[in-house]
């Protein structure tokens, strides 16, 4: 967890660019930290994009909302999963490398837990690509 009152601390006593780094994963986040530290003019995003991959373009646009974000959170995932199985030799590297993701794709959605269980025990690429598609399809509430 950032500690903001010693980032803004050091922020008053330096001249340098600096920037933002730490849990943001909605434009609120975004919001709140641009007003409170007006000096920092450069944002990193990281583990809040694998969260929100909406998320540069929601404060980009100033929006939080965008048309079928289920949708195309299942194509990112689909994509990333294809060229991982290009580079990982072995289906248990693939599964390890993506269950590792669904740490930060879980919180996107509401209530994963009995999904991120059931996809821990699978050791086969088909079957866990079938679960994917069955929570996309039918199980996955978008948190927005």
């Amino acid at each position: 967890v950032p500690h903001l009152d010693v980032f803004e601390r050091c922020l008053e006593a330096i001249d340098h660019p600096v920037a933002y780094n730490g849990d943001i994963t909605r434009r609120s986040d975004f919001t709140r930290l641009a007003e409170r530290f007006p000096k920092v003019n450069r944002w990193m995003i990281g583990r809040g994009a694998l969260i929100n991959p909406f998320l540069a373009a929601s404060i980009k646009s100033e929006k939080d909302e965008f048309p079928d974000p289920i949708g195309t959170y299942q194509r990112f995932h689909d994509a990333l999963f294809a060229a991982h199985r290009e580079v990982f030799s072995g289906p248990a590297h693939l599964l390890d490398r993506m269950k590792g993701f669904w740490f930060y794709f879980s919180q996107a959605f509401e209530a994963p837990r009995k999904f991120l269980k059931e996809i821990r025990g699978i050791r086969c690429p088909e079957r866990y690509m079938a679960r994917v598609a069955r929570f996309f399809d039918a199980e996955a509430v978008w948190r927005s």
